[in-house]
């Protein structure tokens, strides 16, 4: 297995688990404390590993938005199962993905 399927089947189990999280009808009360630190972390995952998987300069800002559309589509779908679309989340997720973005490239300067 080439590295290159190795982290795009890391990238896609990590979307799958991501979705199954996203959309569970409940949630554990001790959640709610740390519901914007789940958001946060998850997204600068999610946007530093779609990151790994775009070779080429300058795909800082494709990634990044794909993460944030990803959480978007998510707290869509979460109407679905009575939860209102939080924006706040969205934003979040937004913070999030830059900030994996940003750890992403200063992972590449520091191991290059």
């Amino acid at each position: 297995m080439t590295r290159s399927t190795v982290i795009r089947v890391a990238v896609l189990a990590w979307i799958v688990l991501l979705t199954v999280v996203s959309l569970q009808p409940v949630r554990p009360p001790e959640t709610v404390a740390l519901h914007r630190v789940f958001h946060l972390f998850a997204f600068a995952v999610t946007a530093a590993l779609f990151r790994s998987v775009h070779a080429g300069p300058r795909r800082e800002f494709q990634s990044a938005l794909a993460a944030v559309l990803l959480g978007a589509v998510l707290e869509l779908l979460q109407t679905h199962l009575r939860h209102p679309f939080e924006w706040w989340d969205v934003r979040d997720d937004a913070i999030g993905a830059v900030a994996g973005i940003l750890l992403y490239q200063a992972a590449c300067f520091i191991w290059t």
